[in-house]
């Protein structure tokens, strides 16, 4: 749910070809590069690489044949769908919707653009892009500044770019690479996301990927700026035991790539070192969840002055965009001691390093800007907004923009846009973590519906959003509202308090231990908390908040890739909060999934029952037995876990030994094939120096083949 994301305080790519030398394919006299040319006009004036005359094709001029390109398989569906689309823009929920896969959505998703939305790029700067891939980046730079070359070595992919920005006459695409562009110091803006990982094929030598920097720093022009965009080896999902993204093995980067790898990422010193070695100054940003998708870019100020919303506003667990989210700790409580103890500018997921010549500040980020951050995934654009964190003085503000100017006629949600101080204070949902007792908790949720009354009376505020998790506790004592952005027609007092309920058991069952709930799934906790707001359980209320959740979800988010109906998603999206609230409090604390047996589901299910009927009205007289029955039910479950790890343990212990008995036939069959190997040798050498074999009629070409073989 996108809604979890709400901030507590507020309120591979392209592969380069390789450096070896490649001849560039310059026509003599004929330029074919056809009517763009002509549709550029004063306002794009030409770049060296525009000045060459260059065959086209596709749509995109010939640099070079590179020797060494990449491609992830998406490539063919992606332009069959940019061909197809009739909204091409960096903000195209039309794009969003066909995603049927990773791949395709990393290429197609709004999202890929917000790691540069935040910077401040001139109408008139000139940009160069290394690696563009399909052209999602590429068409938010043609969106928002002058002449665009984007270089693209995968033939396949550049003609994607060139479909993505079709539209735009200031964008030119060009096949080839880094090595192919005229070393002519001609651009305000050099771009590489995602590309210098792969340039070294893996390697260790520093060198290759200082020179292959050194070489982009030269087409910078005076006071220009590189950008560059990248995984952090050191990131804090890395840390937690997320797969590597390029290799998908756990560990690689943080110990530092000792197996072989396509690939390699660096960490902050590593790529300040760099540029600081090339005579350019370093602005290190973080991004989370990663530069792929983006959702927040933060500064190192952000961290020294509001150090809990660097902590409250990126999601855990971070997306592992092409498998499974395996973790050996919690990477939300990981990263909190991270920023805590002072590490958080070097953990996060990913950089955005701007170096620019010169000293001083960087030209594309403001100072007083902390932080800015973006709706959660899958946001349809009409409702996503961009929120910029800025100290310009002593006091931090906040303040909001939609990422586009129309949203729909006649809709019953609306996004509510404001800004204003950050007021000091503690995130009242994780006060409520902090608690030991029910007595505490409830304390703390009368003190919320008491502000929630007087706000509603006084309607300032959009009333769906007004939350505990978009509510602080001030070090006074008081409850002030922040973030609260929804606004949809007809939502009660009533409504708010079950949505409350709902939203603030899912929030705590990440933050707390599950012994410390009388309940044993989210929905036994979050019937737990109605009972503290004084919502009666068998009012059926919760079924009703998963129906309005659901047709709320439905209506601010993208649909499927299978065109569902509005209908359909809502019956999808119903499910999806369905299956949330059946997971095992144990299993939403847990730093990672683990799997059932049949057993422990029963023994769950009885526990879930056992827990609402100690909350019953009508069972009272009951509690203590009930409440005696779960703990034999959980003790139960603790016997049935073990033998379960038991279990996994000799099956993991038979595959071992299963390997180990594969391995001993291979070996067998390879001593076998070794010997018939040696005995053809033997037998050639023999027809060899009878003359047998050289005076046979067999055909010449059989000869090398066995003469190969041979040897």
């Amino acid at each position: 749910m996108d809604e979890s994301a709400a901030v507590g305080q507020w309120v591979q790519e392209a592969v380069p070809s390789s450096p070896a030398a490649r001849p560039l394919r310059y026509l003599d006299t004929v330029d074919t590069r056809g009517e763009r040319e002509q549709e550029q006009g004063e306002g794009n004036p030409e770049t060296p690489l525009r000045a060459l005359r260059l065959e086209v094709a596709d749509g995109c001029h010939l640099l070079s044949e590179p020797s060494l390109t990449y491609r992830d398989g998406g490539e063919d569906r992606v332009l069959e769908l940019l061909t197809q689309a009739k909204d091409l823009s960096s903000t195209s929920d039309e794009l969003l919707a066909k995603a049927a896969n990773w791949s395709e959505r990393y290429h197609l998703d709004p999202g890929r653009a917000h790691v540069l939305r935040p910077l401040r790029l001139e109408p008139s700067w000139a940009v160069l892009e290394i690696g563009a891939g399909c052209g999602a980046i590429t068409r938010f730079l043609g969106e928002s500044c002058g002449p665009v070359d984007a270089v693209e070595p995968t033939k396949q992919r550049a003609i994607c770019a060139r479909q993505r920005t079709r539209d735009l006459p200031n964008v030119e695409v060009f096949v080839g690479a880094l090595e192919d562009v005229p070393p002519v110091a001609a651009y305000d803006v050099v771009v590489i996301m995602g590309v210098l990982e792969y340039v070294g094929g893996g390697s260790a030598d520093s060198d290759i990927y200082l020179d292959f920097l050194r070489r982009a720093a030269t087409l910078i022009r005076a006071g220009g700026s590189l950008v560059l965009g990248i995984e952090n080896r050191l990131g804090v999902k890395y840390l937690c035991g997320a797969p590597e993204d390029h290799s998908g093995r756990p560990f690689e980067s943080v110990e530092g790539y000792d197996q072989s790898s396509s690939a390699r990422t660096f960490s902050r010193h590593d790529l300040e070192s760099f540029v600081s070695e090339l005579g350019l100054t370093p602005k290190t940003l973080g991004l989370f969840p990663d530069y792929k998708i983006t959702r927040l870019v933060f500064a190192d100020s952000l961290l020294e002055f509001e150090p809990q919303l660097a902590i409250q506003i990126p999601h855990f667990p971070s997306p592992d965009w092409a498998g499974g989210r395996h973790r050996v700790a919690n990477e939300a409580r990981v990263w909190a001691n991270l920023v805590n103890s002072g590490l958080g500018r070097d953990t996060a997921n990913s950089f955005l390093l701007l170096a620019h010549q010169g000293q001083g500040p960087s030209p594309l980020w403001d100072e007083d800007v902390l932080a800015v951050y973006y709706a959660g995934a899958g946001r349809r654009m009409a409702y996503s907004a961009e929120t910029t964190v800025v100290r310009p003085a002593d006091v931090t503000a906040m303040s909001r923009r939609p990422l586009v100017a129309d949203a729909p006629v006649g809709a019953a949600v609306r996004l509510f846009v404001q800004s204003g101080v950050l007021a000091e204070g503690e995130d009242l949902v994780r006060r409520m973590a902090h608690t030991s007792s029910d007595e505490e908790l409830a304390l703390l949720l009368k003190a919320w519906t008491d502000e929630l009354d007087r706000v509603l009376e006084e309607g300032s505020l959009p009333a769906m959003d007004l939350l505990p998790h978009n509510a602080i506790i001030t070090p006074t004592g008081t409850i002030t509202f922040i973030d609260a952005k929804w606004e949809l027609a007809g939502f009660q007092r009533s409504d708010i308090l079950a949505r409350a309920a709902f939203q603030t058991a899912w929030r705590l069952a990440g933050f707390t231990s599950p012994s410390r709930w009388p309940a044993i799934t989210l929905e036994a906790l979050a019937l737990h908390i109605g009972a503290l707001l004084d919502i009666a359980p068998e009012t059926g209320w919760l079924a009703g908040t998963l129906d309005k959740e659901a047709h709320f979800q439905a209506q601010v988010s993208v649909g499927g890739p299978d065109d569902r109906t509005n209908e359909d998603e809502i019956r999808h999206m119903r499910a999806a909060l369905e299956d949330q609230l059946a997971q095992p409090l144990a299993v939403l604390a847990s730093a990672r999934p683990f799997d059932l047996s049949p057993v422990l589901e029963r023994l769950y299910a009885e526990l879930g029952r056992a827990s609402s009927l100690i909350l019953s009205e009508e069972s009272r007289a009951a509690a203590g037995e009930a409440r005696a029955a779960a703990e034999e039910a959980r003790a139960a479950a603790e016997e049935a876990r073990a033998a379960a790890e038991a279990d996994r343990a000799n099956a993991a212990e038979e595959w071992a030994r299963s390997l180990v008995a594969r391995l001993a036939e291979a070996e067998a069959h390879h001593s076998a094939a070794e010997s018939a190997r040696v005995a053809l040798r033997d037998e050639l050498d023999r027809l060899y120096a009878t003359r047998i074999l050289r005076w046979s009629k067999v055909p010449r070409s059989a000869y090398g083949r066995l003469w190969h073989r041979r040897q």
